[in-house]
């Protein structure tokens, strides 16, 4: 019964957090891969600036569809990745 905004706000906060400590982790082990941390963190830029820009104007149904779309996408590909 959650708000999806809410709950994708939520999920983004407790992302950026593993992410961090993942970061911190591979940081002290000498394990960081540069190149792709950048182009994580251009894309995060992007996708904020984005997310920012469409704020309070997607449709609330529009938002729960699209989410509901890319975890669709997300855990077909993990289930592959399963198998494979």
């Amino acid at each position: 019964g959650a708000n999806p905004r809410n709950a994708a706000g939520t999920n983004l906060i407790i992302g950026f957090a593993m992410g961090s400590m993942g970061w911190f982790g591979h940081v002290t082990q000498g394990n960081v891969d540069y190149t792709l941390a950048l182009l994580m963190g251009i894309s995060a830029m992007g996708g904020s600036y984005l997310g920012a820009k469409l704020t309070g104007r997607v449709t609330l149904s529009r938002l729960t569809t699209t989410l509901g779309l890319i975890l669709l996408i997300i855990g077909t590909i993990l289930v592959w990745r399963g198998f494979i």
